[in-house]
This record gives structure tokens, sequence and C-alpha cells, in this order.
């Protein structure tokens, strides 16, 4: 990740800007499925790779509330300019990471829906009791493997949940 910061030299003004569009790039339907969770009182959260002050605009736009958000966290200067990671970014160790201990407290059955390895340790690491792999936009054989269910769709996934919960 370093590496990758290093090359892109991301100012704070740019993921700040990134992150007020980034609902431009849910997957159609998503918003939605994501809204009627809500209605029916599941507590919904994000959990990415990506920097987590590019993910609150799209939390907000999705009424998941700041503390149901973890991402990477950013030092920056005072001028905008990024400094290097948080030390204290559990994220990085793994997305299971930054939620030991806080899934315990969870309503079941607990779900995760992703398209990565890092998705399905959440799921191995018993954060989650299920694990969807959400393969709309890639599929990996890995995960696939790995996976309890799959779904191609935001339709697919609204049954499969539907069906469960």
């Amino acid at each position: 990740l370093r590496a990758r910061l290093e090359l892109a030299q991301p100012t704070r003004a740019e993921v700040t800007a990134f992150g007020e569009s980034a609902w431009r790039l849910l997957t159609t339907g998503m918003g939605e499925l994501i809204a009627d969770l809500h209605d029916q009182g599941h507590a919904v959260w994000i959990v990415s790779g990506a920097a987590r002050e590019l993910l609150l605009p799209l939390a907000a736009r999705l009424g998941v509330p700041d503390d149901r958000v973890r991402g990477v966290e950013f030092l920056w200067g005072d001028d905008g300019t990024l400094i290097d990671l948080a030390a204290e970014n559990p994220i990085l160790e793994g997305k299971w990471r930054a939620l030991e201990g806080l899934s315990e407290t969870w309503e079941r059955p607990r779900f995760a829906v992703g398209d990565g390895i890092t998705d399905w340790e959440l799921r191995e690491h018993g954060c989650v009791d299920t694990f969807i792999a959400f393969t709309e936009h890639v599929r990996r054989d890995a995960v696939l493997e790995r996976c309890d269910r799959s779904a191609a769709s935001v339709a697919e996934l609204r049954a499969l949940l539907e069906e469960t919960c």
C-alpha cells in the first residue's frame, strides 16, 4: 500500500473529492438493498481497504454511521500532502482485524459480502457466520472455492439475504 501511495501521491483534497463522487460507482441496486436492510433493522457496516476518508461520504449517502466504517487511515500534512499511514491501522493486517472483538456483539446471523480473499477471511476468523462472494464485477476462483454462497447480481444477493434473514 505504501508503494502504491508513493506512486500516486494523493492529496487530501483529491481523496475528499473522489469520496464525494464515489457513490456514482456504486453497483446499481446496492443503495436500495442497503436502505431496505436498514429499514428491516439490520446493522450495515462498510469494511474496505480503501481510505476511510474516501468511504465516509459514501457511507453517509447509504445511511451507514461513521462508527460502522472501517478503512485505511492516513496522516496528512498541514498543506494536504500525504505523510504516511496512521500508526494504528488494524485493517492493514486484514479486514477481520479491524472488526476483531466488535463482531462478537452483533446479532446473528452475521454476513459478509465481497469479492476478495480479505472478505472471506472475515468468515475464517469468526467475524461473520456466512460469506457471500459477490461476482457481478469480478469472479475469483480462490474466493468461489471458499465462499458459503455466491451472488452474481444485486437481485441474487437480495434473494439470498431474504432467504436467510
